[in-house]
């Protein structure tokens, strides 16, 4: 899930539901296939939140938004 929010503010919402399974041992030796289990590090359920907030710089935004050729190609990110 992802909502934009005025000045440039986006937050996101992610739920993962999942199940990590190894097949590392037999349980018999006479076994055709490596017996299935979970792993130690499985997390079945996860939540995760993620706010973003744009920063008002450069062409178009509330600060350093001026005509000038170098201030405008720092405030937006590019190189000399």
């Amino acid at each position: 899930m992802q909502k934009r929010y005025s000045h440039g503010l986006t937050f996101a919402a992610n739920y993962t539901l999942s199940k990590n399974i190894q097949a590392t041992g037999y349980v018999n030796a006479q076994d055709a296939a490596p017996t299935r289990v979970l792993t130690s590090f499985d997390r079945p359920q996860r939540l995760a939140f993620a706010p973003s907030y744009e920063l008002p710089f450069g062409p178009g935004r509330q600060f350093l938004h001026s005509n000038n050729r170098v201030v405008k190609r720092r405030a937006d990110g590019r190189s000399w």
